[in-house]
């Protein structure tokens, strides 16, 4: 599992994983809605946690 320290609570989104298999990847992690907790992380009041893939780069959308 991995931490990423966030400014909102409220849904978050992985809108780009480059290890998913339309990229060629290994289709490692599912998870595409987060859900930011009150639990503080790297200098931010919030944090989101999810299966992070080897070797993969994630993008993450704010929802609201």
């Amino acid at each position: 599992n991995f931490n990423l320290g966030v400014q909102d609570l409220g849904k978050y989104q992985i809108i780009l994983n480059s290890d998913d298999n339309h990229y060629w990847g290994s289709g490692y992690t599912k998870t595409k809605n987060l859900v930011a907790t009150n639990k503080a992380w790297n200098n931010q009041a919030h944090s989101v946690c999810f299966n992070l893939p080897p070797l993969a780069s994630l993008f993450i959308l704010f929802k609201g």
